[in-house]
């Protein structure tokens, strides 16, 4: 072969290698895939996509431990399968089960709530394991008409009243309210979507979304649009604010730019609204403020919902900060509190984030002894005693860790898939209430 010939295909081979970076490189921290369908991930999230060929119904997702004996079929199906985070992926799941470390002189001691994507129900049980109540109710007693999709087959989070009642959403679809026996108090029938929180005077705050067309975001497809629904304590809408005019009418309207993909314009995953109690240390922790997390931005912001209007937000850059981040939260000094699921090293840690310093000030990363990660998904909450309880979604996995990084508690679920037990449920969720807060598990 002339020389000439070499260096002409070696050339090729170059440019044709930088195109396929520039084309399927992630961006702002979000892993894209070769040949995404935008379409099936617009349908995916709104909790649209019906299911087939799939013997047992939830979420099962990437987890350490033991390895699946599959065939190579099999791998390349679930492959496939893990593509997108939304849509239900199986790998071999950890031996433990249930409560496998409890140090009852340092751990907090109290009831645990958790919900996890085996089923559509949720369970409080002690701090030895013991189940002491589960609520659980089917989609289709409440709407027959919704088709049977991933998201129809398990409740995506739940909010746990004193008196046993729970608000429980399903996943782009709707919220239901039961009481402590499962019975439907109401239903409100909208997207909603990640969490709904509820204020002293029992308003209700949930995510919704809808599918629009917004043309000066995008001339020709569909745009997802995030809300703010405020409903009365029984169910009936009282107001809507639009996340995107509300960035939009703001100084943070720059941030659009970073957006990645406009069928799924923020992720908005999380809500947390200020009770007033923290207005002392800042006026953007006024009563009736909210605390969002915008995934896709990688941004956490606060947002006044009387004036439409986004008034603080800081977004994170690669290996300075969160990337596709969940949950944060308000501690009672007035810091933030992120579930970072990307940030480190393309690991998991819980940031405690000073955002008038703007500087991390605490941090739980694991180990190679003690690995966290969980892609997508998790909780993290801040105990009475200083510890802080944190929920591994993916690895179907919770624990608590002190001020030092010690684990003093951890539990993973026990609901498991596969001959050998082999594939694990996704644990959405662990919180955990002081006893006094459930009074009425004495009555059962």
């Amino acid at each position: 072969m002339k020389r000439v010939d070499v260096i002409s295909i070696l050339a090729v081979m170059v440019i044709a290698g930088v195109i396929l970076v520039l084309v399927f490189q992630p961006r702002s921290g979000r892993e894209t895939y070769a040949g995404e369908d935008r379409t099936l991930e617009l349908f995916t999230i709104m909790g649209s996509v019906p299911l087939t060929d799939r013997e047992v119904p939830g979420r099962w997702r990437t987890s350490r431990g033991v390895t699946a004996d599959l065939s190579a079929q099999e791998r390349e199906r679930l492959a496939r399968l893990n593509a997108h985070p939304y849509l239900p992926g199986v790998r071999a799941a950890p031996v433990e089960h249930d409560v496998t470390t409890y140090d009852p002189d340092r751990a907090y001691d109290g009831i645990n709530l958790f919900n996890s994507a085996h089923a559509p129900e949720a369970s409080a049980m002690d701090m030895d394991g013991r189940l002491l109540h589960t609520w659980r109710f089917d989609i289709a007693d409440v709407w027959p008409e919704v088709p049977h999709t991933l998201h129809s087959e398990f409740w995506r989070r739940v909010h746990w009243y004193d008196n046993g009642d729970v608000l429980v959403i399903f996943e782009g679809i709707g919220m239901i309210k039961l009481d402590k026996d499962s019975n439907l108090l109401w239903a409100y029938r909208d997207a909603c979507h990640h969490q709904a929180v509820v204020t002293e005077d029992g308003k209700v705050y949930v995510l919704t979304r809808k599918a629009k067309m917004i043309p000066r975001l995008n001339k020709t497809d569909p745009v997802l649009e995030d809300a703010i629904d405020i409903l009365t304590p029984d169910g009936k809408l009282l107001e809507r604010c639009s996340i995107l005019e509300s960035v939009e009418n703001s100084e943070y309207a720059r941030y659009l730019r970073f957006a990645t993909s406009y069928a799924d314009l923020f992720h908005t995953n999380s809500i947390h609204v200020f009770d007033g109690s923290l207005a002392h240390i800042s006026p953007l922790y006024e009563e009736g403020n909210v605390l969002v997390s915008l995934l896709t931005l990688n941004l956490i912001g606060i947002i006044d919902v009387d004036e439409r209007r986004m008034v603080w937000a800081e977004r994170s850059r690669r290996n300075a900060g969160w990337i596709e981040q969940h949950d944060p939260i308000a501690l009672e000094n007035g810091r933030l509190m992120v579930f970072d699921n990307r940030g480190y090293r393309q690991k998991s840690r819980v940031l405690e984030f000073d955002p008038f310093k703007r500087a991390i000030v605490w941090q739980y990363v694991g180990s190679s002894e003690e690995p966290f990660y969980s892609k997508t998904c998790g909780t993290n909450q801040r105990l009475p005693n200083g510890n802080t309880l944190i929920t591994e979604s993916d690895n179907g996995r919770a624990f608590e860790v002190t001020p030092e990084g010690e684990i003093v508690w951890e539990f993973y679920n026990p609901f498991r898939a596969g001959e050998q037990s082999q594939f694990i449920a996704t644990l959405f969720e662990m919180r955990r209430v002081g006893k006094e807060h459930m009074d009425w598990l004495n009555e059962n």
